[in-house]
């Protein structure tokens, strides 16, 4: 499940991943199940009609590949691999341009505010860089690459980029000699340049100004200075200890300026912090091993999480000062850390077996924080914050067997899927048990709304649960089939769902959709059979 927005987790029993689930009215079943014409040709299908006009069955034949969404200013862009193609679906009306853009092309990134992107040709090694600012035929310039990468990122306003090899993205048989080589891309200029990494590159950092990327590797990180084409890039270390440096927890203040991490394997009671400009790393020791660590008020303070020290630490950055240790009534070892810094949610994902679960709201405003602690009904994997940081989300783990509801409550809730809405400022808590997995949760840019897909292939169970931040309400819609990239439009005020489909599927909703009658699901199957070439 894959998500395009602001801020959207995908949380599983290994943890949160973040570079996104009472009963819930089925609403919006009916207009899945319509058909119609669709405004500039393209045909509105959600499938075959199921009982009660829910949808039917799918079926599973396999299909043409296409890639993850990208969203230009008031497109969706998707990639299809087997056509050499770049498909732009308009988010208003549903009609599809289609770009030819090279040999097999899987990866796409648009530039923010505007029609225009790169796409990265898995098959030809080599970038398309599509303008289609113009409104009419799309300008497609080409740039070749020197070795041969299958992912790509863009810095936030569009103006450089970094392609690299994701050794967990390759397929049978492909070339992956490029474990330490990545290409800096200029997009004005239509340019790529080669350089050298670290060991396994992951997904690369870019600084607030735009002038720096920070690539986070197995050997530390490399610090790319995206202005100047003849400075090689500088690879520094995170760890004092070399035995120590692989799979660290790297955290990055949003303006390059720190890179603090923690061993991601244990065998230290400390933090490091590595001073990008001067090079300069030393260690922060503490009272216990840490288990969390989050950046924020800007990256100059952390929040680091002992659990079994059953203690919180607030650390200054800079000074490497401890500003705050506080004692946890329980062996608390996860956090989340609002935007502005002022609220924290901590909580336990040991089995209940070991600890009950349960979380607590850490007051970060105040000199001495303070600590608010309540028990969980359910196990939890990982939690997110909303933007504004009131609200928290919190998945919880499903035990084994069905959720029968004869049988014990505690029972029928360890079997049961879903997740909790808490709201940080009162302390409410809203357990919602899903028929289906949620596959994480979209907080909106700009609205107190979240999305959160869900879907049971084995008994065609596909929804999309709406999220009313305000009053922690929610409702749902059922989807044709089953979910696989949710986004926002922002500039079309729409909200999309990608879907697996033999010949591609998406369907579009209003943003701001504030009751059932207004859920009106449109729905395009068959991503080529509804283009208009140009």
């Amino acid at each position: 499940m894959k998500t395009i927005g602001r801020r959207f987790a995908l949380i599983g029993a290994a943890g949160l991943c973040l570079s996104a689930c009472g009963a819930a009215d089925a609403a919006g079943a009916g207009e899945a199940g319509d058909e119609g014409e669709a405004p500039g040709g393209a045909y509105d299908d959600a499938g075959a009609s199921g009982p009660e006009g829910q949808p039917g069955p799918e079926d599973e034949t396999e299909g043409l590949r296409f890639g993850d969404p990208a969203v230009g200013l008031d497109h969706v862009w998707v990639t299809s691999r087997e056509n050499d193609l770049v498909l732009r679906i308009d988010a208003r009306t549903r009609a599809v341009d289609a770009v030819t853009v090279g040999d097999e092309p899987t990866v796409v990134a648009t530039l923010p505010g505007v029609e225009a992107g790169v796409v990265l040709n898995r098959g030809s090694d080599e970038l398309a860089f599509v303008d289609a600012r113009g409104g009419a035929a799309a300008d497609v310039e080409f740039v070749r690459l020197e070795r041969h990468f299958n992912a790509l990122a863009l810095s936030p306003e569009g103006r450089f980029g970094v392609a690299w090899f994701d050794l967990g993205r390759a397929e049978v048989g492909e070339d992956a000699t490029a474990l330490q080589d990545a290409a800096v891309i200029d997009v004005d200029a239509r340019t790529a340049r080669s350089i050298s990494t670290g060991f396994r590159p992951r997904a690369p950092f870019f600084t607030e100004d735009g002038r720096r990327c920070l690539l986070v590797t197995e050997d530390g990180v490399s610090v790319i200075e995206l202005n100047d084409t003849n400075a090689p890039p500088r690879l520094l270390p995170t760890a004092t200890d070399p035995f120590l440096q692989s799979g660290r927890e790297v955290a990055i203040s949003p303006d390059g300026a720190y890179v603090v991490s923690r061993a991601g394997a244990g065998g230290e009671r400390s933090l490091t912090v590595l001073d990008v400009a001067d090079e300069a790393l030393r260690t922060i020791e503490l009272p216990g091993e840490p288990t969390d660590l989050d950046l924020f008020d800007g990256g100059r303070r952390a929040l680091v999480m002992l659990r079994d020290a059953r203690l919180a630490v607030v650390v200054d950055v800079p000074s490497g000062e401890r500003q705050a240790t506080i004692e946890l009534p329980d062996a608390l070892g996860s956090a989340a850390v609002a935007d502005d810094g002022r609220r924290a949610l901590v909580y336990t994902t040991l089995p209940a077996g070991q600890l009950g679960p349960r979380f607590a709201v850490l007051d970060l405003s105040e000199p001495v924080p303070t600590l608010s602690l309540r028990p969980a009904r359910k196990e939890i994997a990982g939690a997110v914050l909303d933007p504004s940081g009131r609200v928290a989300w919190v998945l919880h783990r499903k035990a084994d067997g069905t959720p029968d509801p004869t049988l014990p409550e505690s029972e029928f809730l360890a079997r049961s899927h879903g997740y909790s809405l808490i709201d940080l400022e009162t302390l409410f808590v809203r357990l919602v048990t899903t028929p289906a997995a949620p596959a994480g949760v979209l907080f909106s840019a700009d609205l107190p709304r979240a999305w959160v897909p869900l879907s049971a292939p084995e008994s065609q169970t596909h929804l999309l649960q709406i999220l009313d931040l305000d009053g922690l309400s929610l409702r749902a819609v059922a989807l044709p089939s089953a979910p696989e990239a949710v986004g926002e439009v922002a500039a079309a005020d729409r909200l999309f769902v990608t879907q697996s489909h033999p010949e591609g599927r998406i369907s579009f909703l209003d943003r701001d959709s504030a009751a059932p009658a207004t859920d009106a699901l449109e729905t395009l199957s068959g991503y080529l059979l509804n283009r208009r070439i140009r």
